[in-house]
């Protein structure tokens, strides 16, 4: 059994553990923007370790024009989808099905492959939702 599967089967073996990381993130100035898709300002998190687990998790925000406006994110491991940016907000960080857990001893090419469907996750989401700022009444009928 390699490393994968091994991670695979101890996280969906546990009870359903679901994490969260503390939100909001500052309005990232022009320097930490990496790029920008269909007028979202994007900007990878890094990967952050859960304290006292070997695990890790990391986001690509996408920043709303508006600073008080909706703004959206992709967690890996976790769900894709918007975020308001107040005190006390929390990302959903568990694990999907489809997801592997990413740990601090996976190879960098691993991680890099994580980060990367993690972004095309947040890629296809502002393809459909459109430029900013977010409607959240029309987000949320399209997720009925």
């Amino acid at each position: 059994m390699n490393r994968r599967d091994l991670i695979k089967r101890i996280a969906m073996g546990a009870p359903a553990l679901a994490l969260a990381i503390p939100g909001p993130m500052p309005m990232p100035s022009d320097s930490l923007v990496q790029f920008t898709y269909h007028g979202w300002r994007i900007r990878w998190t890094g990967w952050k370790r859960f304290e006292n687990m070997d695990a890790q998790a990391g986001q690509w925000l996408a920043y709303s024009t508006i600073p008080n406006g909706w703004h959206l994110y992709s967690s890996w491991p976790g769900n894709c989808g918007p975020y308001v940016n107040i005190s006390g907000y929390v990302f959903d960080l568990s694990l999907r099905e489809d997801q592997v857990l990413p740990t601090a001893q996976m190879p960098e090419s691993e991680l890099d492959w994580c980060k990367s469907e993690c972004l095309e996750r947040l890629k296809r989401l502002i393809d459909k939702v459109g430029g900013p700022p977010l409607d959240i009444d029309k987000y949320r009928e399209m997720r009925l």
